[in-house]
């Protein structure tokens, strides 16, 4: 355990705890996932900060895209098998579109295109 001053009530030289409060963005401070820990004594019960400053690459600033994809990707990938999340919206909205653009296509095969498109997209192996 450490020693030191309490972020909370500043009581100083006494033994911290740590809590992290996690936040669901990608940083190049924290990789892979920003966080923000708060050093506190066993009587103070710590809250989330208000604020918190992230370090991020320039370039992802300056063409969004890139920052947005990483975050879709990421979403992609974890709800990939789950009903009703974004992948399966995503994949039921494609095979709809594919289906009504060629009729003779079976509903089951533009599923399965419209998977195999958002797997590699997305590369969700």
């Amino acid at each position: 355990m450490k020693i030191g001053t309490c972020d909370c009530c500043g009581k100083e030289n006494i033994p911290l705890i740590r809590k992290y409060f996690r936040y669901p963005i990608q940083c190049e401070c924290c990789l892979p996932r920003h966080f923000e820990m708060v050093r506190h004594c066993e009587d103070c019960d710590p809250e989330e900060p208000e604020k918190t400053q992230i370090t991020l690459k320039t370039e992802d600033l300056k063409n969004p895209f890139v920052f947005a994809f990483k975050i879709m990707k990421e979403e992609m990938q974890k709800t990939r098998n789950i009903k009703g999340e974004i992948y399966y919206v995503w994949q039921s909205s494609l095979a709809v579109m594919l289906h009504y653009a060629a009729p003779k296509m079976t509903i089951e095969r533009a599923n399965e295109i419209a998977m195999e498109w958002l797997d590699r997209l997305f590369e969700i192996k």
